[in-house]
Order: C-alpha cells, then structure tokens, then sequence
C-alpha cells in the first residue's frame, strides 16, 4: 500500500482458503451490555387516506427489538401532542445509552428541505396546514445528537402514496461529531414514494423484520432489504440509506460467524483488520472494503484475497491513492 505519495508499500491480506473467519462480534460497537432502546410508532388513523399496515408494522418490529433486547416504547395512531410527548420522553429514556432508535410507519412528506411525519387524526388542507401539525423528523435526529446518544439509526417507513400530495422524504445529513455516528433508512429513494402492501406489513417492514434477527452489519442487512423490497415491487420501490457510522461493524442482532467457504458478500477479520464485501470460497473476492488496524482503508476491488483492479487506498493523512492495483499493489 503506498504510505506516502510515490512509496510503495505491499500489503496483501495474507489469508487463504483455510483461514478460519472469525466472528466480528467482538468488533461491532454494539455489544450485549450497551443499553439500547427505541421509540416505534405506527400511524394509519388518518382522516384523509387511512392506511391498513402502519400499526402492524410497528406493533411486529416493537417484538423484533425486544427480542434483540431493545428497550422499547411503542405507540400506536399518536396525535401531534401524543407524538411530542413521546419523543420528549423518548430523549429521556436516551440518557446513558449506547445506542438510540426511531421507527416510523405512517404518512411523511418532504416540503423544502424538512421530512415531516404525520400524526394520527390529520385531515390537513394546505402544504402550511401539514407543517404546523405534523412532526419534523429533522427534529428526532437533532434530540439525539443534542443528547450525546453515540449511535443513532432512524427508520422512515413513510412517504406511503396518498392524496396528502406526498413527494417522498428528502435525505437527513446527520451533523453529530460523537463516537458512532448515524445510520438513516428510508422506505424508498429521496422524492419517491412507498408501498403500503397488500399483506400483513408493508414490502419495507416485511423484508426488514426478515433480515433482522440474522446477524448481519447494518450496511448488508439493509442492502439485503432494498434487493427483497425491488424485487416484490418489481422495481417501483428501491429503500435507500445515508450514514454517518464510523469503526467496525454494527449488528443490530449479535453478529454472526460467517463460514470459511461462503461465496457471496461476508465479514471477517484478518490480522489487526476488518473487511465487509463479496467473498469467495472465504476470502475477498469481488468488491469489498478492507479496514486496517491503523485506520487506512481500502475500497474497491479484490481477486483472491488481494486488491486487485480499480481501488482506492485512504490513508490516515487525509491521502487517496486511486487507481488500478495489482496483485496488492498500485501501478
């Protein structure tokens, strides 16, 4: 890996097909003994375009998290005041924990640069009238990182097609300088708008509540949710992320251990590093992002447990080294 401009330094990952995979949970920022609790609210009680799921929706990842160990705060068909009283009461409950999250499933919208979340029982009449009694999700985010919570994940089941002209939520650019970031999941891609489902749950929260007790970092459990969510929608809905999370993996569930001879996308540590990407027969194989103990990292592409073809090494300086590799090495 080159350390400086014009040195060259080989750093191949030293690790072959008979390297055991060791589990990353030692690695995650969540660990068994971080307090972690969520608020979760379902609205579907509108006066203008009720929706069927949201209160499923809520009530089935309310039981998910507990049995993660989430300390949870439900609520269902929140009014405006009831939805303030919560989320008061949710930045309480905040103090001392490790990690914070919020769960909507109901009615949002975007108007300028703010998602507002609608409580239950509105009937609104203008784009104003939504604004002055709906809940600004910018608000939510704001509360936690005034609070100090390290890790905060937020997840906008929202934006549900309606006659309330929705035009889809608009991405949250988390501004937080703690240890641990933030993690945003939307229900479909900034301006669009999602599905309410004609089943149990809606196609966002089916596909999550399948993914999320099976151990995997936040990243690939999501992108796991968009692929499940396009392909029930037939590609008129695609979730979307934005993050802020920083350090080793975050597993909402224990992480799991990931066999040695698993093709596909994998997590493993090797030596002092962490890599998280496409894998075969146990090692980098594809792309992939290899952290290194020393807080470079590499993203890009590997063959057979080397970098390989086009990448980009981040050096701890603030450098890029991007270009095409070889065998471990930049030409």
């Amino acid at each position: 890996m080159p350390s400086k401009m014009g040195e060259t330094v080989d750093r191949t990952l030293g690790i072959s097909a008979n390297t055991p995979v060791a589990n990353t949970a030692a690695s995650s920022h969540l660990q068994s003994s971080t307090k972690r609790v969520a608020l979760v609210i379902g609205n579907g009680n509108y006066l203008a375009a009720p929706l069927t799921n949201p209160p499923n929706d809520a009530r089935d990842v309310k039981r998910a998290l507990e049995a993660l160990g989430f300390e949870v705060k439900l609520a269902v068909n929140a009014n405006q005041k009831q939805m303030e009283k919560l989320i008061q009461a949710f930045a309480e409950q905040l103090a001392g924990a490790g990690l914070g999250l919020f769960y909507f499933a109901g009615h949002g919208t975007q108007y300028g640069n703010e998602n507002f979340l609608a409580p239950a029982g509105l009937s609104p009449s203008s784009d104003l009238d939504i604004q002055r009694h709906s809940i600004p999700a910018g608000q939510v985010l704001a509360m936690m990182e005034t609070v100090g919570t390290p890790t905060k994940i937020i997840i906008l089941d929202a934006c549900r097609n309606s006659p309330f002209g929705e035009k889809g939520l608009t991405v949250m650019t988390p501004q937080s300088q703690y240890n641990g970031g933030a993690f945003i999941a939307y229900a479909t891609k900034p301006g669009d708008t999602a599905a309410d489902g004609n089943e149990r749950n809606s196609p966002f929260a089916k596909s999550l509540l399948k993914f999320l007790p099976q151990g995997l970092p936040i990243e690939i459990l999501f992108k796991k949710v968009r692929t499940a969510v396009k392909a029930e929608t037939q590609g008129r809905q695609t979730p979307w992320e934005h993050t802020s999370l920083e350090g080793g993996h975050l597993c909402l569930s224990p992480c799991v251990e990931t066999s040695s001879q698993r093709s596909g996308q994998c997590q493993m540590k090797v030596g002092e590093g962490l890599y998280e990407g496409e894998c075969q027969n146990g090692i980098p194989h594809g792309q992939g992002v290899m952290r290194y103990g020393d807080g470079e990292y590499y993203q890009g592409s590997f063959s057979n447990g080397m970098r390989h073809g086009l990448g980009t090494q981040y050096l701890t300086d603030g450098t890029e080294m991007e270009g095409t590799w070889m065998n471990g090495k930049i030409r």
